[in-house]
C-alpha cells in the first residue's frame, strides 16, 4: 500500500493527531515507512525530528524494565530455593529420627525426590522464561534500532534525492545557455 497522504498514515496507526504517537506507534510507523509517498514522509519526519532521541528513550526504559524483571526474578528464584532447601531440611529431620518405620523413611525418601523433581523443573520454566525475556529484548531493540536507521536513513535518502534533483534542474539550466 501507497500511503499518500498523512491522514491515511495517522488513520493507520490509530492516532488522530502527531503528538499521540507513541513508543511502540512509533516503531510500526518506521515499518511503514517505505510505502509512504516521499514528499508526505518528509512532511512528517519535520514534525518530530527528535525521533533519535525518541528511540533512545525507548531503549532506555526498557533496558530498566528488563533490569528491573530480571531483578525481581533473581529475588524470587532466591525466595523459592530457600523454600525448597528448607522443605528438605524439614524432610531431612524426619527421616534421620531412629523411631521412625521403614515405610516412613520410604515416603520421607520419596518426598524428597518430589521436591528436588518439583525444583528441577521450576529451574527449567525459568530458564525459559530468561531466554523468552532474552529473545524479546533482541526484538524489541532491534525493532527500535532498526526504526531509527530507517528513520534517519531515509531522511538522508530524500535529501540525496532532493539535492540530486536540484542538481540535474540546474544541469538542465545550464544546457539551454549552450543551444
Amino acid at each position: 500500500m501507497k500511503y499518500k497522504d498523512e491522514l491515511q498514515i495517522m488513520k493507520q496507526l490509530g492516532i488522530d493527531s502527531w503528538r499521540n504517537l507513541s513508543k511502540d506507534k512509533i516503531i510500526k510507523f518506521s515499518g511503514m515507512m517505505p510505502d509512504m509517498d516521499k514528499e508526505v514522509m518528509m512532511k512528517i519526519i519535520d514534525k518530530f525530528p527528535e525521533f533519535r532521541l525518541f528511540a533512545k528513550d525507548v531503549l532506555n526504559n526498557f533496558e530498566a524494565n528488563y533490569k528491573s524483571t530480571l531483578d525481581a526474578n533473581n529475588e524470587n528464584q532466591k525466595d523459592i530455593h530457600n523454600m525448597f532447601n528448607d522443605l528438605r531440611r524439614i524432610l531431612e529431620d524426619q527421616l534421620n529420627k531412629e523411631e521412625i518405620s521403614f515405610e516412613e523413611k520410604k515416603y520421607y525418601i520419596d518426598k524428597l525426590f518430589e521436591c528436588r523433581d518439583k525444583e528441577i523443573q521450576h529451574d527449567i520454566i525459568n530458564k525459559k522464561f530468561l531466554l523468552d525475556m532474552a529473545k524479546n529484548v533482541v526484538i524489541i531493540a532491534g525493532g527500535t534500532l532498526l526504526a531509527a536507521i530507517v528513520f534517519i536513513g531515509g531522511k538522508a535518502l530524500i535529501n540525496q534525492s532532493n539535492s540530486n534533483d536540484n542538481y540535474f534542474d540546474n544541469d538542465n539550466d545550464n544546457d539551454n545557455d549552450y543551444e
